[in-house]
């Protein structure tokens, strides 16, 4: 039987041994900085106009006071005037949502077509097309203010395919077939002597949580990014700063910028994420309080798309940290 001194003896060796199994740790340990829940909102409202065909000479129409020897050549057609409609629904649903958040991956995109139809259910968020559509046509991007995209498309005679039926619903694509936003109304009478014109405004508004922004100019970009093929927004850098001034929708720059970063973008629906890691190296200034941050876009002159202020964040060469920046689009 091995004596309690034995005993003693072995339960020290293997203390020892377990202890040569850890290593030291750094008094600080890595941290992360996580700014999640800022939302882009797209707030969707649409125009309905009409005109007269008045005696026009219009190849094709049913009426014989159209044709050839009765109808005015030229144009004599009425001037544009506004129907007055109630809006029933109006919704920038979940595929427009993620042609912003694709926007905002550097993707092209923008407003191609509207169309129009009889089908009087409300907006759905999940909705990809119109319910009964009746005609479609091409659509222009018009810029309204700074964050306001205007999609116009014009329905000459016999384009909308409404015959005798009244138009109740409207629907916005974009160059993909995509559908960007649903709109119901009460009862529009287009009849035979009538073409139409429907106007569809996309208005951007960003939210940042707690102290931060999302900029004026990061909400005109993603309109601009609606509103033409060729424009884009690519969230691509993000930046810290010793800078204390409040976040403000103006801002165009961290107040003082001490380094930056290229990111990765991670999609998932009707969201995106930044994400950046900063090495233990840096930056070269460290020790270092850092107190803002901001993400900036591709473009060949780098835009502040989102800003915040924080607590004095220690950074020293004893850690690295990720930083994470999350938008949803709603």
């Amino acid at each position: 039987m091995p004596k309690i001194t034995e005993q003693v003896a072995a339960n020290r060796e293997s203390t020892r041994r377990l202890d040569g199994r850890f290593v030291d740790l750094p008094e600080t340990a890595n941290r992360n900085l996580s700014f999640a829940r800022n939302t882009i909102e797209v707030d969707v409202t649409v125009e309905v106009y009409k005109r007269s065909l008045n005696d026009s000479l219009i190849s094709g129409h049913p009426d014989p006071s159209h044709g050839s020897g009765r109808g005015v050549a030229g144009d004599v057609r009425g001037d544009w005037t506004a129907v007055s409609t109630t809006t029933q629904s109006a919704l920038f649903v979940r595929s427009g949502r993620n042609a912003v958040r694709d926007a905002l991956n550097g993707q092209e995109g923008a407003v191609r077509e509207i169309a129009v139809g009889t089908g009087s259910t409300d907006a759905a968020v999940g909705d990809s097309a119109l319910q009964t559509e009746t005609g479609s046509t091409l659509a222009w991007g018009v810029k309204d203010g700074g964050t306001v995209t205007r999609a116009r498309s014009g329905f000459l005679f016999a384009e909308d395919g409404l015959a005798s039926t009244d138009a109740v619903e409207y629907g916005l694509f974009d160059e993909t077939g995509r559908l960007l936003a649903r709109v119901t109304t009460d009862a529009v009478d287009v009849t035979e002597e009538e073409e139409i014109r429907v106007d569809i405004s996309l208005d951007v508004t960003g939210n940042g949580t707690g102290n931060a922004v999302i900029t004026t100019d990061g909400e005109t970009v993603i309109a601009d990014a609606l509103r033409a093929v060729g424009v884009t927004v690519g969230l691509n850098e993000l930046a810290f700063g010793t800078g204390t001034t409040a976040a403000s929708k103006s801002d165009s720059a961290l107040v003082n910028e001490e380094y930056s970063q290229l990111v990765l973008r991670n999609l998932s629906n009707e969201s995106i994420e930044v994400e950046g890691v900063t090495d233990s190296s840096e930056p070269s200034t460290q020790p270092v309080d850092l107190t803002e941050v901001g993400v900036f876009d591709n473009s060949s002159t780098p835009r502040l798309i989102w800003r915040t202020t924080m607590d004095p964040f220690e950074k020293t060469d004893a850690f690295g940290f990720r930083t994470t920046v999350g938008f949803r689009i709603v």
